[in-house]
């Protein structure tokens, strides 16, 4: 009797484990990973050359630098608008920096897009038809990852 108790948890134990290890696969086929980020899929689906590579890497520095200019401006515009609560008299001119908020974001997003036009420039004529596919591709490519989903909520 003890013997046969024994199997019966023993196989319970592997039903449950082969239970977790299903949903874990399904909820990881739900996120796909990325294969080294937004680079490397670029350069993956462009074929850019050694040479190209190198030159692609001094635009996403450039690139990072200016974005990251633009975000410090953003956080400081940002902190400003909100230290404005604080003081009813200052509210007044909450639409001022509101619009100076909207004009960063335009220019953060022309950044973006002269980045865009720069890795352009820089692909051969036959890259370009893979170029142009790539641009029907790269909000997705660049959106932050989805947040985990939480049970019960």
């Amino acid at each position: 009797m003890k013997k046969n108790t024994f199997l019966v948890v023993i196989i319970l134990l592997l039903i449950v484990l082969n239970s977790v290890l299903i949903v874990m696969l399904m909820r990881s086929a739900h996120h796909p990973k990325r294969h080294g980020g937004p680079r490397n899929e670029i350069i993956e689906k462009l074929g850019f050359n050694p040479e190209q590579i190198k030159l692609y890497d001094e635009l996403i520095k450039e690139h990072r630098k200016q974005i990251g200019e633009h975000h410090q401006e953003m956080r400081a515009l940002k902190n400003q608008l909100y230290e404005g609560l604080k003081d009813e008299n200052e509210q007044s001119g909450q639409d001022s920096i509101l619009a100076k908020i909207a004009q960063k974001q335009i220019q953060i997003e022309q950044t973006h897009l002269n980045h865009f036009l720069s890795i352009q420039k820089i692909c051969s004529p036959a890259q370009i038809a893979d170029f142009n596919e790539l641009l029907s591709e790269i909000a997705q490519l660049f959106a932050p990852p989805p947040p985990p989903q939480k049970e019960g909520i």
